[in-house]
């Protein structure tokens, strides 16, 4: 029978992970590189995991004391994207991009092409909820690496214009009719479900200047309240805005990486049943 306590609630940011969607050219990766580093500090290990065929070395000019660099190459599936997380950590980094994490969802052997390529045990392509079953799991397991990790994990996501049909239920804004096909704005291309997972959400238009993002409260800008002074209004991301957040994490209680860690490798055996329990049990 599992033991619950419950003890008085503090703040616990040992990690965060911040999420940026934007258009091409909108500033996402070089502002995420330069938060990440003021994250992390000048003695600190910054990291970037490039899905964009080795665009993310232009920036090195760009980041004071530079950052560590790896390539992830297709098939861009929920596991390969896992294992550079792993690589990552075993590398000491203190902050890793992940430039982009849209692939994981939409490119070559994300979860979007696993859902479609989907067989019965007669070849038949699967069809509606049930296409979606496995992919969904991989996708989750996923997640759960990126919350498990004891690093800053920045996200670069690519954005998508959202379009709706007004009319019925769907209000007619002035100059539309009814039945006309209209733009609700940017979504990032990941699952929809994504952004409750990450502590701070950022989207970058590309109307107005150059890695400013939108402060809003709103859809387009998720933030803890306590948070957003990170945030200025109007202000582009620099490695003030690392500095911010990290001063808002040191206000927490720190983690026992040592203990989270035990806990994490426990709770990946206890998900492969007993007797995976038990030999990782008798082997510590």
């Amino acid at each position: 029978m599992a033991t619950f306590t419950f003890t008085p609630v503090r703040r616990m940011g040992s990690h965060v992970i911040i999420t940026a969607f934007g258009e091409s050219g909108s500033g996402k990766t070089l502002s995420l590189l330069k938060l990440g580093r003021g994250l992390v500090g000048a003695d600190g290990k910054l990291g970037m995991l490039d899905t964009e065929r080795g665009r993310g070395r232009i920036y090195e000019k760009s980041i004071t004391g530079g950052y560590l660099y790896a390539e992830l190459t297709p098939p861009f599936t929920p596991e390969r994207y896992s294992e550079g997380i792993a690589a990552a950590e075993e590398a000491g980094i203190d902050a890793l991009l992940i430039d982009t994490g849209s692939g994981e969802w939409d490119g070559f052997g994300g979860i979007l092409e696993i859902a479609d390529e989907g067989k019965t045990n007669e070849g038949k392509a699967l069809q509606g909820l049930i296409k979606w079953s496995r992919p969904k799991a991989r996708h989750k397991k996923y997640v759960q690496r990126l919350l498990d990790s004891p690093m800053h994990i920045l996200i670069s996501l690519r954005a998508k214009e959202k379009m709706i049909q007004v009319g019925g239920k769907v209000p007619i804004p002035p100059g539309a009719k009814a039945g006309d096909i209209i733009s609700d704005g940017f979504v990032p291309i990941q699952d929809k479900k994504f952004i409750f997972e990450t502590t701070v959400q950022l989207f970058f238009p590309t109307s107005g200047a150059r890695g400013v993002p939108v402060t809003e409260q709103g859809p387009l800008f998720k933030c803890p309240e306590d948070l957003r002074g990170a945030f200025p209004a109007g202000e582009p991301i620099t490695e003030d805005t690392g500095k911010r957040i990290a001063e808002w994490i040191a206000g927490g209680v720190p983690i026992d990486r040592v203990f989270e860690e035990m806990k994490r490798a426990a709770e990946e055996a206890a998900a492969l049943g007993t007797a995976a329990l038990r030999a990782h049990y008798e082997a510590d």
